[in-house]
């Protein structure tokens, strides 16, 4: 029994690991919003600086279309922990 506690021991572990590398994603035409959750630090900049966009209340918490993409662009650049970040779906056409 003392091997199946420990094997299931390091399944959590891995699994826990694994969960916490996790990305997601939140696309709009232009730009796509990575969430990566193993390293925010809940400084509140986010929603406190453009609540239409960023909204920890709700499930999909971030919406990239509550803003123009330039000032998601501008907001997520402030993020302290680098928990958000963002890439452009396409090349910019200048």
């Amino acid at each position: 029994m003392y091997g199946h506690q420990a094997e299931g021991k390091i399944r959590f572990f891995y699994l826990r690991k694994v969960a916490m590398e996790k990305e997601v994603k939140y696309p709009n035409e232009e730009i796509t919003v990575v969430w990566k959750p193993h390293l925010c630090r809940h400084s509140t900049l986010c929603f406190t600086q453009l609540p239409d966009v960023f909204k920890p209340a709700v499930r999909k918490w971030v919406d990239p279309y509550g803003a123009d993409s330039e000032r998601i662009v501008e907001q997520v650049k402030k993020c302290p922990s680098g928990a958000l970040s963002f890439y452009y779906n396409k090349e910019r056409k200048e």
